[in-house]
């Protein structure tokens, strides 16, 4: 998920020095285990709790409109209480597939895995996981499809959409994308490998942001 802010890491620091305890390695270079701390932390020691950031809020209120599940009045207060509701939330199924989405699969059922056979035919809604599992398939199909010239499979070359260039060229996602990706975006033309390369730069910088409602 990347680095953590530096509220966070303030966060966590506060808490550590307050509370008597050790930060965890990697808490000011990783989202996760900062996160993690915070969250196992932060009402301990006399119940004290302490708000949300304006990003976590506007995470919860898109899965609100997206879910119709309530956040608690409460947890918009306190930095705990509306992490778990995300986490609630985000296990009920509450994402679609868009029409191009469904054609593209629909045009490729023999190349799908069974598990994602059984999502496409249970239809409806998805969890996130789910739906994370869903667009890793439309990935591998869209990488399958994009031949952009060269006869033999051996020789084929690929290249990134104007948006997806866009998105790993975009400065606020430096620190996701390695000099090596940089490097690809650059080249233009791109080898199988190479384009799977910047997919899971993709992939890490979708993970790093809450989904649109």
């Amino acid at each position: 998920m990347g680095k953590p802010t530096d509220k966070m890491v303030q966060l966590a620091k506060k808490i550590a020095g307050d509370q008597g305890l050790s930060l965890p390695k990697g808490y000011d270079t990783t989202f996760e285990i900062c996160k993690g701390f915070i969250d196992d932390n932060i009402q301990n020691g006399g119940g004290r709790t302490f708000p949300p950031s304006e990003k976590q809020i506007e995470y919860a209120k898109r899965l609100e409109e997206r879910t119709g599940k309530k956040i608690p009045s409460e947890a918009l207060s306190d930095s705990k209480a509306l992490s778990e509701y995300i986490d609630k939330a985000n296990s009920l199924p509450s994402y679609t597939l868009s029409e191009k989405q469904l054609n593209v699969f629909s045009r490729n059922k023999e190349s799908l895995d069974e598990s994602v056979q059984e999502l496409l035919d249970r239809g409806g809604k998805y969890t996130k996981e789910e739906f994370d599992l869903l667009k890793k398939a439309l990935d591998y199909l869209f990488t399958e499809m994009g031949p952009r010239s060269g006869g033999g499979s051996d020789n084929r070359t690929y290249s990134l959409s104007d948006k997806q260039v866009a998105i790993l060229a975009n400065t606020k996602n430096a620190n996701l994308v390695s000099k090596r990706v940089k490097e690809l975006v650059a080249k233009g033309e791109l080898t199988k490998d190479e384009l799977l390369e910047c997919k899971e730069a993709l992939n890490k910088i979708f993970e790093s942001m809450p989904p649109r409602a």
